[in-house]
């Protein structure tokens, strides 16, 4: 574009976006005068959608939004349902640090507003603040502020409680915005927000959890401030439903090293073991059993040996419960049993279990053959990520300890795994896929592979999946055999060759009539 060109267009746009400044000042004035608001409301919000963002925050740069804010003093719903969308619009169109600093009073008010999207509105724009130092040192200078933010976690409606509970991990993720909401004055508005009901509390108490996971310094914060000691209590209780809450919310600090030692210190984790053996015996205890596997099958995940060694009941709830008759109850040890083996650690851990895990497997072998489908795609998953290694962690003792398992799975498990990579069933086809893509990574798994009977032609035939999820699972087959060290050696070089030419392909290559036709003569 010519110089000239572009001078004339930027003129072009100045003057369209002061004749939308104008237009909108003298919208805004007829909006402080008149008692019908909402036509002029409705004006207003075409105006504002019908021009582009960028070209609306130059109209609005020098205009005062008090008249839109003092029209939200109406108790017409219609009118503080425009005027939410209006307020929403031009806020959005100014850097939050400006909005704070201009219309601090009318944000404070709109956080108390009656009208729920006002609410969220005048929220949303204290969660754009915390997203830079700036916005967040300006809120950590506003105690008002920052409690009305806290009041906001007890609102009736859970999408205005989230806009809080989001900004406040914001704030207190770091450590000058900790101590100020758990170790000031603040403090106190975080317990009395709290001590409003059990559901109230637990919002409290996830943003408690979100922040103690972050690390050990900010865990001694909020550790202080008492509040994570409202969670622990709750273990205690008689209320199944609480304790279930209390458990599920005390996976957060496990996912890391410094909230699984403090758990063990506060012997939370022991409390823990003791009622999974005491669920596990009591039937009216079932209740809390999926969240207590749940719990322990999570901290195994980054512990197994020591979790198996400091608590054994864990690991043989988890067997039992393969064989329940409730459903939900074999999906979740399905799941754990998948979880702690999805490491080369916890792996070992399972092998040393020894029967139990020969027995397990057994289990998972019998659970792909039968109904329900939601089991089967589980224990195929499980299957899968038990055998899933990465190349560099392979060595002697590992593909001895696979070979043994996948002997354990059935008594011909390759013809089983092959049969049902062949099922007419999507759900169940993928996910056994997944099952000969761990496979491939094995010596003594190839070889078996490659003295199957029509397993090499089924491999590169691609008219065998016709969905993208089913061309998508066998190209990670294809690709894993591919790229595997023995594949060479054991399959020839000329098929390796014809692998490789499939995975360059992708998974989606269809051959061109020419191809088929010169391959046909």
């Amino acid at each position: 574009m010519c110089h000239k060109c572009h001078m004339n267009n930027t003129r072009m746009a100045t003057r369209s976006q002061n004749k939308m400044a104008a237009s909108l000042q003298e919208l805004f004035q007829k909006l402080s005068i008149t008692e019908n608001r909402l036509p002029v409301l409705l004006e207003i919000k075409r105006a504002i959608f019908s021009v582009q963002l960028d070209d609306l925050k130059v109209s609005i740069k020098n205009l005062s939004l008090e008249p839109i804010f003092v029209s939200l003093g109406t108790p017409e719903k219609e009118s503080l349902d425009v005027g939410s969308d209006v307020l929403s619009r031009l806020l959005d169109c100014l850097p939050p640090e400006v909005v704070l600093a201009q219309l601090r009073d009318e944000l404070y008010m709109g956080i108390g507003h009656p009208h729920e999207g006002i609410r969220q509105v005048c929220l949303h724009q204290v969660e754009r603040l915390v997203e830079s130092e700036v916005g967040r040192n300006d809120l950590r200078n506003d105690e008002d502020m920052l409690a009305n933010v806290i009041s906001s976690v007890s609102d009736e409606s859970l999408a205005v409680a989230k806009i809080s509970m989001k900004t406040l991990k914001v704030m207190a993720g770091e450590l000058a915005g900790a101590r100020v909401i758990f170790e000031g004055p603040i403090k106190a508005q975080m317990k009395q927000v709290a001590g409003n009901n059990e559901t109230v509390k637990y919002r409290v108490l996830e943003i408690v959890c979100h922040v103690a996971a972050i690390s050990d310094q900010l865990l001694e914060i909020v550790d202080r401030s008492e509040l994570l000691r409202l969670l622990l209590s709750d273990l205690h209780t008689e209320d199944d439903l609480v304790q279930l809450n209390a458990i599920e919310m005390l996976c957060t600090l496990i996912e890391r090293p410094h909230g699984i030692a403090y758990l063990e210190r506060e012997s939370v984790i022991e409390k823990l073991e003791q009622m999974l053996v005491e669920a596990e015996a009591d039937p009216s205890q079932n209740f809390l059993l999926p969240e207590l596997v749940k719990f322990f099958g999570v901290l195994s995940h980054h512990q197994p040996k020591e979790v198996a060694e400091r608590y054994p009941a864990f690991l043989q709830c988890s067997f039992k419960l393969l064989e329940s008759c409730e459903a939900s109850l074999v999906n979740i040890a399905i799941e754990t049993v998948g979880f702690v083996g999805s490491t080369v650690e916890g792996k070992r851990v399972l092998n040393k279990q020894g029967k139990p895990m020969d027995e397990a497997l057994s289990i998972l072998g019998r659970l792909i053959q039968v109904p329900p489908t939601e089991v089967r795609v589980r224990a195929l998953a499980a299957l899968a990520g038990l055998f899933a290694v990465q190349k560099d962690e392979m060595n002697e003792d590992l593909e001895s300890m696979f070979q043994q398992w996948f002997s354990r799975i059935s008594p011909e498990p390759l013809d089983l795994i092959l049969s049902l990579c062949r099922q007419p069933f999507l759900e169940i086809r993928c996910p056994s896929l997944g099952i000969l893509q761990a496979l491939c990574n094995h010596r003594w798994a190839q070889g078996r592979l490659t003295n199957t009977p029509g397993f090499q032609e089924y491999l590169l035939d691609r008219s065998t999946e016709k969905d993208k999820t089913g061309k998508e699972a066998k190209f990670a087959v294809v690709k894993a055999l591919a790229e595997a060290y023995p594949t060479g050696e054991i399959f020839g070089q000329p098929y390796k060759l014809k692998l490789r030419e499939y995975v360059r392909d992708g998974p989606f290559y269809v051959k061109s009539q020419s191809e088929v036709a010169f391959e046909s003569n």
